[in-house]
């Protein structure tokens, strides 16, 4: 888009779409590119996050079991 506002500066204001075509052709390939990069790491987030999020789980269960353990054999849990 850039390269499409500076032909629009050097033409002074009289363009014609295919004088702006070359920096709108530019920003598509850009946004393409970007989301062919985005899309995958926002996949890979959320598939990180719930293991993480799924080891906590497992964790806070396991600490609790301990705890509970801990108490019925007249140890002092804090």
């Amino acid at each position: 888009m850039i390269q499409a506002f500076i032909r629009i500066q050097d033409l002074g204001g009289q363009v014609t779409p295919s004088d702006l075509a070359g920096g709108i052709w530019e920003a598509l390939i850009t946004t393409a590119a970007g989301l062919m990069v985005g899309i995958p790491a926002l996949i890979a987030y959320i598939a990180f996050a719930k293991t993480v999020e799924r080891f906590a789980i497992e964790t806070d269960a396991a600490v609790s079991e301990i705890g509970h353990r801990m108490s019925r054999s007249g140890l002092e849990v804090i």
